[in-house]
């Protein structure tokens, strides 16, 4: 046995399985003679090393020693709240001040992580992405908070939610009962409108003074536009801003059909348009060279007083048309009546937007029967107060509204023109044309002069040309002006010059 030994110690070493001596003894499918822990099958060259205490990819290297280590990732968790961050580290036990999470949003506040209470201090304290949003166990200092859409300071109770901050459209009182106007609301006063202004459940009734509905009106109208009425006036029962004293009235009642814009048009002296009862004069607009008119924004049931003045017995002929989806400047037609944007002169001709495009206001027709040399025109306009600064001059005040005129002339000669207002200085330029070269502007305040009785703040002086076209703009030197008028002189013998005309 002994030389069986020696004979094969001496001879090649043969790693085959028929080797009787080199053995698989774990089955771990590696030879003993390259396992280098053939009793352990989690032991051979190529193993995955991890935690178990054992060098399991035969390099001589044990778990965390082993950069190879397939362990557990840690954390560190610098401000000990048991939440980590940061970038892992790979150990089989965790290290000191480490844990096994990173879902910390800050490492160095304890107070900030998952388990974190939001509060109002504008930081993430449960670390969901949100600052100081609403947790389900909310405390204070959260509002409890309502959407206020239409700014009376009282919101829907429907719209609650809590929020840190009573941002803008938002309020903490709620109980109104129709959020989308701003004259309900709970304490309101009661008006005449036929809606629940105070939120009480009762409508238009009389409390606190509240005189009764239906007293001031005349007539009540259907909720329409149109031609609506014409009716006689009678008696001086109210008075508006721009009406005469003593002039007879006719008063509406009118509810409109919906919201936006509408334009009201009578024939009379002066149309205004009041809130409810007379509670609020919205607007008031005299007869010119354009009938009596008022535009007026509304709210759909909105409760509208016309009130209509003139001399007793005339006829109303009120009309009220809605142009809350006319658009005078987007190239459409949009109410269907054939013309488009400024063209539809009955809806757009009081629009700012069609005003430089228009240009004249108003047209002049030169029909004045001459006798004499000299021959006076007056025409007197509504306020401007009516209109917006839409017209620009050399000599004129920015801000001020203007009124523009075309005037063509009939001869050739010289016109004299003055412009006068009753309560303030006026200004007057002439243009070659609508949009075009500037002939003449004067400020006024140097050029007063009395004609016929009056006294006018601004001349220019126009030569004329038979046949030709001027555009005259006059101007207060305020945002606002009262009545103006435009007097015309014409003198078809001579020029401006004083040479005669051939």
């Amino acid at each position: 046995m002994l030389v069986l030994l020696l004979w094969l110690g001496c001879g090649e070493k043969d790693t085959g399985v028929d080797n009787p001596l080199i053995l698989d003894v774990d089955g771990d499918g590696y030879f003993s003679d390259v396992d280098c822990d053939d009793d352990n099958s989690a032991v051979y060259p190529e193993a995955i090393e991890v935690c178990d205490g054992f060098d399991n990819d035969c390099d001589a290297l044990i778990d965390s020693a082993d950069d190879s280590l397939e362990a557990d990732a840690w954390f560190a968790d610098l401000d000990s709240d048991g939440f980590g961050a940061g970038t892992p580290t790979l150990s089989c036990e965790a290290p000191e001040g480490f844990v096994d999470n990173a879902a910390d949003c800050d490492d160095e506040s304890a107070e900030l992580n998952p388990n974190g209470l939001e509060e109002c201090d504008g930081l993430d304290n449960d670390c969901n992405g949100t600052v100081d949003d609403l947790p389900s166990d909310f405390e204070d200092p959260f509002f409890a908070l309502y959407l206020d859409n239409d700014g009376d300071g009282f919101g829907d109770e429907s719209t609650l939610f809590y929020a840190c901050d009573v941002s803008p459209g938002v309020v903490d009182v709620a109980d109104d009962c129709n959020d989308s106007n701003v004259d309900v609301y709970p304490d309101a006063a009661e008006a005449c409108d036929e809606i629940d202004n105070d939120c009480d459940g009762i409508i238009d009734e009389q409390e606190d003074g509240l005189a009764q509905c239906d007293e001031c009106t005349d007539e009540v109208l259907p909720s329409v536009t149109g031609a609506l009425s014409n009716t006689v006036l009678t008696g001086d029962d109210v008075q508006a801003s721009c009406s005469q004293v003593g002039a007879a009235d006719r008063v509406f009642r009118w509810i409109a059909p919906a919201t936006g814009t509408f334009f009201f048009w009578s024939g009379v002296e002066s149309l205004a348009v009041w809130k409810d009862c007379g509670t609020e004069e919205l607007a008031c607009g005299i007869s010119g060279i354009a009938p009596a008119n008022a535009t007026v924004d509304v709210v759909e049931g909105d409760v509208l007083q016309l009130v209509l003045e003139g001399a007793e017995g005339s006829v109303s002929d009120l009309e009220i048309w809605a142009i809350e989806e006319l658009v005078c400047d987007d190239g459409n037609d949009d109410d269907q009546d054939g013309l488009i944007d400024c063209d539809d002169e009955s809806d757009c001709w009081f629009d700012a937007s069609c005003a430089a495009t228009q240009c004249p206001n108003f047209s002049l027709v030169d029909t004045i029967d001459y006798v004499t040399p000299l021959n006076g025109d007056s025409i007197t306009t509504q306020s401007l107060g009516d209109f917006t600064d839409t017209q620009e001059a050399s000599c004129f005040t920015g801000g001020a509204s203007d009124i523009t005129f075309s005037y063509e002339a009939v001869s050739n000669g010289c016109a004299q023109l003055f412009a006068a207002s009753n309560d303030v200085d006026v200004q007057l330029a002439v243009f070659d044309s609508c949009g075009g070269t500037e002939i003449e502007c004067n400020a006024g305040s140097s050029a007063a002069t009395t004609r016929f009785g009056t006294t006018y703040g601004a001349y220019v002086p126009l030569q004329l040309t038979t046949g030709e076209e001027y555009t005259i703009v006059i101007s207060g030197q305020s945002v606002t002006a009262d009545t103006v008028t435009l007097h015309i002189d014409r003198n078809d013998e001579v020029d401006c010059a004083g040479t005669a005309v051939e």
